[in-house]
């Protein structure tokens, strides 16, 4: 009986570590879909502070709407930034999918 199970035992435990290997979203992961009122185009930027050094990622606006990705491994305070300093929006991420609207 116990024999049996050795291999069957292995074998659930090699899928397992093979379905983990091909995971298409690492746990780790974010994305903010946003749409922005008043801005069609346009650059925005995403500001983060990870170990305590900043990160600026910068993606364009179209017909309104933009889209980061990027990688964390806790929520996070971010600052949006559109069009110049003074349109912020102060925000916290989670490495999840993410919508906005602005």
């Amino acid at each position: 009986f116990q024999m049996n199970t050795l291999p069957n035992f292995l074998m659930a435990n090699i899928c397992l570590f093979l379905l983990q290997c091909t995971s298409p979203e690492p746990k780790d992961s974010f994305t903010l879909k946003g749409k922005i009122t008043g801005q069609d185009t346009g650059l925005i930027v995403l500001r983060i502070v990870p170990d305590s050094v900043p990160v600026f990622d910068t993606v364009v606006i179209r017909n309104g709407r933009f889209v980061f990705r990027g990688t964390i491994h806790e929520p996070m305070f971010a600052t949006l930034i559109a069009g110049n300093d003074s349109n912020t929006a102060n925000i916290y991420i989670d490495p999840a999918v993410m919508n906005i609207e602005l």
